[in-house]
């Protein structure tokens, strides 16, 4: 469940020219909203559909080898590139001490990512047992946050001093936070979370000095364009 997906190529656009129909075990691994995400102004849903179109099919399907499973494959196009590239871009060195801030999936495959650079220690810093539990199967040793404050308990597994590297990858405010406290001074801080927070802390409608209805429309531009009548920003409500 999720966004990954992976499938049968069965059937090939007229413009397709890489890819092969039905040359097994030719899959086409693509991520939907993480490939898009946003970045082509829409989403291509349908991850977890029978069948589906996958667009510009030549550059986002990519032969899966015949030795590699489906379970090792289908991370590839999203989760675990972004661990990844978690662990690379917080520059972790040999014998580095690193600290991952959520032990969920991303967060898991973060923590194997970082073991690849050689550090020393690895903490898993969740509130959820049973991920926890995975995590120090993995190597990493666990750190409970409803325990006391996560960032003192890793600043007190490293002698007050605090990890080389954080990977944040819960995508809230507070773990972020914490990630911060916890860096030792000068480490480094790599976030990879998506941020939904709800509110803003503060009133946008404030910048709001006029509401009038769609009719008066021309009125509207006219007192902003000449700085009438103490105008910021016009609402306009049909």
């Amino acid at each position: 469940m999720g966004h990954e997906f992976m499938g049968i190529v069965e059937e090939l656009g007229s413009a397709v020219k890489a890819v092969r129909r039905r040359r097994l075990p030719t899959q086409c691994t693509t991520t939907g909203r993480a490939v898009f995400g946003g970045r082509f102004g829409t989403v291509f849903p349908g991850g977890q559909a029978e069948r589906i179109r996958v667009p510009f099919a030549d550059y986002l399907c990519e032969r899966v080898p015949p030795t590699m499973t489906d379970d090792d494959a289908l991370f590839l196009g999203d989760i675990l590139s972004t661990a990844y590239c978690c662990a690379e871009n917080g520059g972790i060195r040999p014998g580095d001490v690193v600290a991952v801030f959520g032990a969920g999936p991303v967060g898991l495959l973060a923590m194997q990512s970082a073991q690849l650079f050689g550090p020393a220690r690895v903490f898993a810093v969740d509130r959820v047992d049973y991920r926890l539990a995975l995590a120090a199967e993995l190597g990493a040793e666990p750190v409970n946050v409803d325990t006391s404050d996560p960032a003192e308990q890793v600043r007190a597994l490293t002698d007050g001093r605090g990890p080389d590297v954080v990977l944040e990858c819960v995508g809230h405010e507070t773990p972020f936070t914490q990630a911060i406290q916890a860096v030792r001074a000068g480490g480094a801080v790599s976030s990879v979370g998506v941020y939904v927070e709800t509110t803003m802390g503060f009133q946008a409608r404030e910048a709001i000095t006029h509401t009038m209805p769609l009719k008066d429309t021309p009125h509207g531009y006219a007192i902003f364009d000449r700085k009438e009548d103490r105008a910021i920003k016009v609402m306009l409500k049909p």
